[in-house]
């Protein structure tokens, strides 16, 4: 039988495929788009989001490296369980489909939401069109490659951004202390920010630009992480499940005497506490798993038929399988 152990240490591996794929997808996504463009749309008030639209084609590598947690998800069969798994299914291939289109309508959306939180902190703060622009865009580093920005984000991490901004542009020394409470912090430009509170003064804008660029690359991680936990445990459990599917196919089980068992099991990250209480809970292969929310998944981070996102986001439990294969025969 496959331990949770095994499962999470695939898990691992994959996720930082993802997480690494999805921070280059995010940084290659405006090859192409100009300064003077974004500022342009900026000064006439028009839309950016067909311009800084992101595409299946601009996260291809994200959705490739989801497709691979899919595909490894499932060929991790139990022993007893010997199937040749194949991606060329329909399910496997409406699958891939969906769950890619799902990913890009979120990351679109928002995105679209964190830009007009910029484009908001623009206005507000007197920042001009291509000031605006390059806070969405981010700024050429010392590399001479264009670091940081707001693209890859969502709502909330573009407000964590401009309100950083804000505390280091304050002069107010309460605030700046508070810039120095954020995790995600650079904490190389510390110096910087303790400087400018000992003279009571604000963060020089040339200085603020450097701090913000990195805060904002490290929120870039943050949001590659989370998208990686997120859908590598839905990929690997949707596989395993459609190798089931293929088994029951073949004749090599029986739906009436498959069962899947909820595992809440995590070496290294917290259990919400909704999965805790389902650890152990036992439904036929047909049937959904139910958490006391009343939250129907076919397997740990499955969506498809309505679960809350805040009850999958992160989540890391598994799936594994009972098979009575003496019923079956």
């Amino acid at each position: 039988m496959l331990t949770s152990g095994k499962i999470n240490k695939v898990a691992d591996k994959h996720e930082r495929e993802v997480s690494k794929a999805f921070v280059a997808d995010a940084r290659a996504a405006l090859e192409g788009v100009t300064i003077k463009e974004i500022a342009e749309h900026i000064e006439d008030h028009a839309s950016l989001n067909q311009l800084l639209a992101i595409d299946a084609g601009a996260i291809g590598n994200t959705l490739e490296a989801v497709r691979d947690a899919y595909k490894n998800g499932g060929e991790l069969q139990a022993p007893e369980v010997k199937i040749n798994f194949s991606m060329h299914s329909d399910r496997a291939a409406k699958w891939i489909a969906k769950r890619s289109s799902k990913l890009v309508t979120r990351i679109n959306r928002q995105q679209q939401d964190a830009i007009r939180i910029v484009l908001s902190h623009g206005v507000e703060a007197g920042r001009n069109p291509r000031q605006t622009a390059l806070d969405i865009v981010g700024r050429v580093g010392r590399s001479g490659k264009r670091e940081g920005g707001i693209v890859g984000l969502n709502d909330n991490q573009a407000r964590y951004v401009m309100n950083a901004r804000q505390q280091l542009l304050s002069g107010d020394p309460e605030q700046m202390r508070e810039y120095l409470n954020r995790k995600r912090r650079d904490r190389r430009f510390d110096h910087i920010v303790k400087k400018a509170i000992a003279a009571e003064k604000p963060v020089t804008h040339e200085s603020a630009d450097k701090i913000i660029t990195r805060y904002e690359a490290r929120l870039l991680q943050t949001r590659g992480e989370t998208i990686a936990r997120t859908e590598t445990i839905e990929a690997l459990n949707a596989g395993r499940h459609e190798a089931l599917h293929q088994a029951a196919d073949k004749g090599i089980i029986s739906e009436r005497h498959t069962k899947k068992v909820w595992d809440s099991t995590s070496h290294h990250f917290p259990t919400r506490d909704l999965h805790i209480q389902m650890d152990g809970q036992s439904v036929d292969m047909e049937e959904p798993f139910v958490d006391a929310d009343g939250n129907r998944m076919m397997y740990p981070g499955d969506t498809s038929m309505g679960a809350a996102a805040d009850t999958v986001i992160n989540c890391r439990c598994t799936m594994r399988t009972e098979i009575d294969f003496i019923g079956a025969a």
